[in-house]
């Protein structure tokens, strides 16, 4: 069963990157991708920011979101650490 605090979570942060500024819904973004294992649903927010707010850059590269970039590492990044965090829990 999914949480419901995820998907609560998870329209928050939507709302947060619809409707507030960008150093109010980065900090949220990375302290939800940190909290909650295996958010996944952080790269979408991220390729939503990128849609909403994202520069058009033309090059190669620009196949990466920056957001979208930065949520994936965070996420992948935080998974080793996490479980050294969380064995004794």
């Amino acid at each position: 069963m999914i949480n419901k605090r995820r998907y609560i979570t998870l329209a928050a942060l939507i709302l947060a990157i619809i409707f507030l500024p960008y150093y109010v819904y980065i900090p949220f973004l990375a302290v939800v991708i940190v909290v909650f294992p295996f958010f996944w649903e952080g790269v979408f927010a991220g390729f939503l920011i990128d849609a909403l707010y994202g520069s058009e850059i033309h090059s190669f590269f620009s196949i990466f979101s920056t957001f979208a970039f930065f949520s994936l590492s965070l996420a992948v990044i935080i998974l080793p650490i996490r479980r050294r965090i969380r064995a004794y829990a």
